[in-house]
């Protein structure tokens, strides 16, 4: 579908749930800006609980090879290292912690 038409439906589903987050962001391909979006990604930290902020193929391939190579795991939708959880509120924080510049979402592309 087109850009426009996803931050319609983006907007849509982040104003409904919204009042059960404590952040909700639009990602992906909207955030992005690519004028065509194969899907609609919204990720959500939901009251009370604290939760990941991302996955993409970006973070699975980049991201997720750089935490385990530093001695991090994935646990439950966390970062954890040496048994104890991580607090990752932003995006920046995952780059920091596993030591690797921060890339702009509208930058992140894999060629694989």
């Amino acid at each position: 579908m087109n850009l426009t038409e996803a931050q319609r439906i983006a907007q849509i589903v982040k104003s409904e749930l919204s009042p059960h987050c404590e952040r909700i962001e639009i990602a992906g391909s909207i955030r992005r800006g690519k004028p065509e979006v194969k899907d609609i990604e919204i990720v959500a930290i939901p009251k009370p609980y604290d939760v990941g902020l991302f996955a993409s193929d970006y973070s699975h391939h980049i991201l997720a090879t750089g935490w385990v190579k530093k001695g991090y795991h994935s646990r439950e939708g966390y970062l954890n290292f040496t048994g104890t959880r991580v607090q990752t509120p932003e995006e920046t924080d995952i780059f920091r912690a596993i030591g690797i510049p921060f890339v702009d979402p509208s930058k992140r592309e894999l060629y694989i």
